[in-house]
């Protein structure tokens, strides 16, 4: 009898990758082999120096976008939406449990938290997470490694659905800040959202003003092409299957926060 040999996009769900790459690289290997399935016809080698290609290019663009967040040329997110983040953050009340979907390199949250909040940064670019664990000391989990005595530090993980997290409905308040425009399927997403929120538990949404915004001036200054501009009726009627009371708020022109309450 006759096997058909295992592809090496295939392994992911034929092998244990434990020996071969990180828990972290393992996501991000999943993203890339469902992204274009042309890559079937590539050997293994060329498979594996297209992920590693992939995978510098996807990082490129995070540090650019981390440098850009950080300078005076991105005056609107200094002026406006940061701004406004924190002072979101500062009235979560002080034994709250956080979770910050798109961390980033925490400029936005992390100055404005309580000491007595638990915290969980996620984010989809390890570069940004050693960033910030080298400007704020938060520590940066592993996926598999047992949770830290402290109750403040960030994991590896993306929507719509790489979510590192085993127990359903557990943080009190979800911030998901300029994420949404890095994923396609919105409406996944913000599933995902909801099933770590608990019942009555606040969510806080910011994107891209797709109704305002130019998506050529955008993509020009934050250097990425692939961005999404989802349009504002679609993340409102998705967000009112899972709260009564939606609040849609202008900021500067070039963003949209949603804000609310789960059921």
């Amino acid at each position: 009898m006759t096997r058909t040999p295992i592809h090496i996009r295939d392994f992911v769900t034929a092998l244990p990758l434990a020996n071969i790459m990180p828990p972290e690289m393992r996501i991000l290997f999943r993203e890339f082999i469902s992204e274009d399935e042309s890559r079937i016809h590539l050997g293994k080698d060329e498979y594996l120096s297209a992920f590693e290609n992939w995978y510098a290019q996807r990082e490129a663009t995070f540090k650019a976008w981390a440098d850009y967040s950080e300078s005076s040329d991105d005056r609107l997110r200094h002026l406006s939406l940061n701004p406004r983040i924190a002072r979101k953050v500062k009235l979560i009340p002080e034994r709250a449990s956080i979770l910050d979907i798109g961390c980033g390199i925490g400029d936005a949250v992390i100055p404005f938290l309580k000491n007595g909040q638990t915290y969980v940064g996620l984010d989809q670019s390890r570069y940004c997470l050693s960033r910030l664990k080298a400007k704020y000391g938060l520590p940066n989990l592993s996926l598999g490694e047992t949770k830290p005595s402290d109750i403040k530090f960030t994991l590896f993980g993306a929507l719509p659905t790489t979510l590192p997290f085993l127990q359903s409905h557990c943080f009190d308040e979800i911030l998901c800040n300029m994420t949404l425009p890095s994923v396609k399927d919105v409406q996944k997403s913000i599933d995902s959202i909801f099933s770590l929120l608990k019942p009555e538990g606040n969510f806080f949404i910011s994107t891209f003003n797709a109704d305002k915004a130019n998506p050529s001036t955008l993509q020009k200054q934050l250097r990425n092409s692939s961005l999404v501009y989802h349009p504002t009726s679609l993340i409102y009627h998705k967000l009112k299957e899972y709260s009564s009371k939606v609040r849609i708020e202008d900021n500067g022109g070039t963003f949209k926060i949603f804000e609310g309450t789960a059921r």
